[in-house]
């Protein structure tokens, strides 16, 4: 009884697709957007192939969409190394 609590509804996104539109309410305003996008910068970017060669190539393409439960990596190794200074 001595604490009062008050609410605010706010709008709400239930089903992925919809939540990636444009307009779609954020669901956490540090990201800004509601997806990630990582950026590992040049060196681990992947060139190689000419992707609609490819596709003309192909005997068959699939285009589905593959949904998959976010995984965080939580390495449980001790990461460490012992150096031992050389003259060559």
């Amino acid at each position: 009884a001595k604490v009062k609590v008050d609410y605010e509804v706010l709008p709400a996104v239930f089903d992925m697709e919809e939540a990636l539109k444009p307009g779609a309410p954020v669901v956490n305003e540090y990201h800004g957007r509601n997806y990630y996008l990582y950026d590992s910068g040049e060196c681990r970017k992947v060139r190689f192939g000419d992707v609609e060669a490819g596709f003309a190539g192909a005997d068959h393409l699939l285009e589905q969409t593959y949904q998959s439960s976010p995984i965080e990596h939580a390495p449980t190794e001790t990461t460490g190394c012992i150096v031992a200074p050389e003259g060559n």
